[in-house]
Formats: C-alpha cells, sequence, structure tokens
C-alpha cells in the first residue's frame, strides 16, 4: 500500500514497545510535530516497528512507484513482503527482545506518513488489547519479511533512499558509525 484509499480507514493499527502493561498512552512530544502525539501503525507497515525500539533498521520493499530496475536490483528472487536489515551488533539485543504489541482504537488517529503507515493521536489513547511477542525474528518472519543481519548499514541506507522503492529508515542516530571511511551521503 503506497496510498490510502482516499479517506481509508486502516483496519487495524498497533503500537509496539518493551514496556509491558502500557494501560494508558499520553501524548509525548515529537521531534516531527510541533505539538505532542501518540504514535500507532497500520498492520500492512508494523514490520517497521517490530524491533527493539533503538535497533537501528533498514526496511524497504516494492511499492506503487518502485520501478522495475529497483525490483529485480533490491528484491531479486526474494519471496518476502519486505526486507528488514539490522547491524550485526544487535542481533543478541533483538533474540532477547520481548515486545508488546498494543492494538489501538482507529477513533483518534489521522494519517500522518502514508510511506510508513503512521497514525498519530493528539489526544490519549486506551490500547484494546495487547499482544506479547517473545520472538522477534519469527514474527518478522511471520509478516512475510526477509532479514538480513549486516555488519553496517550504512551503505545500504543511502542506496534505499537514493532508489524509487518503498521504505523506511530507522534510528540511524544509533548505528554505529561506518568503520571503512564511508561518508553517508543523506543527514542523520
Amino acid at each position: 500500500m503506497d496510498t490510502p484509499a482516499g479517506d481509508a480507514v486502516p483496519a487495524a493499527l498497533f503500537h509496539y514497545s518493551e514496556e509491558p502493561g502500557i494501560a494508558h498512552f499520553e501524548p509525548r512530544p515529537s521531534k516531527h510535530h510541533p505539538y505532542s502525539a501518540v504514535w500507532a501503525v497500520e498492520a500492512s507497515c508494523a514490520v517497521n516497528l517490530i524491533l527493539p525500539r533503538d535497533c537501528p533498521r533498514v526496511t524497504f520493499g516494492v511499492g506503487s512507484y518502485t520501478s522495475l530496475d529497483d525490483v529485480a536490483r533490491w528484491m531479486g528472487d526474494a519471496t518476502a513482503r519486505r526486507i528488514v536489515a539490522i547491524e550485526a551488533g544487535w542481533i543478541d539485543r533483538v533474540r532477547a527482545c520481548t515486545l508488546h504489541e498494543y492494538a489501538m482504537p482507529l477513533a483518534t488517529f489521522v494519517l500522518d506518513d502514508v510511506h510508513a503507515g503512521y497514525y498519530i493521536s493528539r489526544t490519549a489513547v486506551r490500547p484494546l488489547a495487547c499482544r506479547v511477542i517473545t520472538d522477534v525474528l519469527a514474527e518478522l518472519l511471520a509478516h512475510q519479511a526477509e532479514v538480513r543481519v549486516m555488519p553496517s548499514l550504512w551503505r545500504l541506507r543511502d542506496q534505499v533512499a537514493a532508489s524509487s522503492l518503498r521504505f523506511s529508515i530507522i534510528r540511524m542516530n544509533k548505528a554505529q558509525p561506518p568503520n571503512d571511511g564511508y561518508e553517508p551521503v543523506f543527514p542523520v
């Protein structure tokens, strides 16, 4: 899904957290907006967030504007719907992570980023339910993702950002600096 169908309402929204038992989400300050917000993601884009919060990641897949050349180059023979790349230095933390998937009510959320599937609410939200995820890697696979564990994400990040792929790049400020003298093209 690249664009919503008019004012289409998502089938479900989720918030992922390592914190258990959240009964009430209060809006928090956002570096992306001049106001506080509660964040949620639509089900089709949840794979972008099924990792420890601070884990740097580059996720990508085919969107409606993705060129055939980019499909061939980046997806190749992959049968996955989405590629999720993380740094090798994070694999033990990913394996040890327990995530909590909070199902969120749709009523107060509005679309914030169509490409990432992000929705925000400017008012407090009570989750409808919570599901515990004890095996993050298995959960990613259940979402039809291919997981790539790489020594560094910097080159991949710049190449994907310059492509026609539908992508999400999260927490690169937590990534290890490039150790081979590579200078990132895009600012963090």
